[in-house]
């Protein structure tokens, strides 16, 4: 009986000392605090934290707010789970008021344990729907008018008036390639925007949130395209430059305005990039920068609607490309009349130079290969240039 009791006695202690879970890396369709997703029933998922082995979620609470302020407040007017016994922690679907086109929503999560311990809430974040319908999402499709010559890589842009500094989201969906700039600051660190899909039948949605961009007053919003896939060697295209439609809202107390759009009113000119190649096999090219032409911010011109039926656009439901790495080569040789940097291995990126002493309107060329044949550099049709 004295053994008993001892063993109790050990025991109890390390129960009644285990720490409560903590909750992280919170995720909603699988996406970090997404903006815009495709659907307005979203999946909520989680990860539980624990200092000890055996730990397991038996219940979780979670709650959605309009208000990040209102959350941390407790006041959740959205949606309160109550506390539901479930060891379920991924996709679990929201059952709350019905939300909408443009609804922007924070959320918040807590568990308990197999001790019936709760947790800390977690750290809130939050997911907006995106435009659900035609009609929720303004503008028209532009490009540079051909006027302009080169019109493979444009940049449009449109002044735009803001009273006040409100929750300010710009959407943006192209035929090709696009990268958003608010009063000159890039917005986001996504690449190659948006992702790729069937662009003879759908193009995807991409929602910024340029709220910390803006000023009261007069902003400029540029948006500089690539044709990129948008060829009529891979697709179907109505026009021989890349195309965008886009809109602007604004946050006000019961619902978001649109306060600009995409229309004939854009100005645009050549931004002294031009696409190379037909996208072919060993002919996919690259780009010709003229330094002249990118650096004439004077000349503008007008822009064209052009009509593109047979579409739909969607919102953008995966992350977006990024940088994620900066390398330097590991060696350089010579080869005939090349010079040869060798990275060590095969990347997807941009090759950056700084190079001195050029003459005006010198061209240097760059050619790419991703291996080295019998120990000789060989093109594949793949190089940029740069005047």
């Amino acid at each position: 009986m004295r053994n008993i009791l001892i063993w109790l006695f050990a025991v109890m202690p390390s129960i009644s000392m285990a720490q409560p879970l903590s909750v992280y890396d919170l995720r909603c369709e699988n996406l970090t605090a997404p903006l815009g997703i495709d659907n307005a029933i979203p999946h909520f998922s989680w990860k539980n934290k624990a200092g000890r082995n055996g730990a397991a979620q038996t219940a979780y609470q979670i709650e959605v707010a309009s208000d990040s302020l209102m959350l941390v407040k407790g006041h959740a007017d959205i949606w309160r789970s109550g506390r539901v016994k479930s060891s379920q922690s991924v996709m679990v679907a929201y059952d709350g008021t019905p939300l909408h086109s443009n609804d922007l929503c924070y959320w918040r999560v807590r568990t308990w344990d197999e001790h019936k311990q709760v947790s800390e809430w977690s750290q809130a974040t939050r997911f907006s729907i995106g435009p659900l319908e035609p009609s929720a999402f303004a503008g028209q499709w532009i490009g540079l008018s051909k006027e302009a010559a080169d019109i493979t890589s444009p940049i449009l842009k449109k002044n735009v008036t803001i009273d006040g500094t409100a929750q300010t989201f710009v959407r943006v969906t192209s035929l090709g390639y696009h990268e958003l700039y608010v009063n000159g600051h890039k917005v986001g660190n996504g690449v190659l925007q948006p992702a790729v899909s069937q662009l003879d039948k759908r193009s995807l949605i991409v929602t910024y949130d340029v709220t910390p961009y803006i000023h009261n007053g007069t902003n400029e919003l540029r948006l500089w395209l690539g044709i990129g896939w948008y060829k009529g060697t891979v697709t179907r295209t109505e026009y021989e430059g890349p195309l965008v439609k886009a809109d602007m809202i604004v946050r006000g107390k019961q619902e978001w305005k649109v306060v600009a759009q995409t229309d004939e009113s854009w100005t645009g000119r050549p931004s002294g990039y031009h696409d190379l190649g037909t996208w072919l096999p060993l002919q996919f090219g690259g780009e010709r920068i003229d330094g002249d032409e990118a650096a004439n911010d004077t000349r503008w011109y007008k822009t064209a609607v052009v009509n593109t039926e047979g579409r739909v656009a969607t919102p953008q439901m995966c992350e977006a490309n990024r940088v994620i790495d900066r390398l330097k080569p590991v060696r350089m040789f010579r080869q005939d009349s090349l010079v040869v940097f060798d990275f060590g291995r095969v990347i997807t990126g941009w090759l950056s130079l700084d190079m001195k002493g050029l003459r005006h309107r010198q061209k240097i060329s760059m050619t790419y290969a991703d291996w080295l044949h019998d120990g000789r550099f060989e093109s594949y049709g793949e190089h940029d240039e740069y005047i």
